[in-house]
């Protein structure tokens, strides 16, 4: 898989997923959660997008309360 591909690669629903799973898969990995285990900054950057878009999640609990 060169740049290119990866730059076109999904990022959204079903096919995004897909898209990811691949990508492990082309580098070696077998597996998201093989990649992830070997890549703690990819975990990371889950937490910090989450946190960044905190407000736009109903799951958690508004602090107030």
């Amino acid at each position: 898989m060169n740049r290119e591909q990866i730059e076109n690669l999904h990022t959204e629903g079903n096919r995004g997923l897909r898209d990811l799973d691949k990508l492990a898969r082309e580098m070696n990995y077998g597996s998201l959660g093989n990649m992830f285990l070997d890549n703690p900054g990819m975990i990371e950057a889950i937490y910090n997008f989450v946190l960044d878009n905190y407000d736009h999640y109903d799951c958690f609990e508004n602090e107030g309360e």
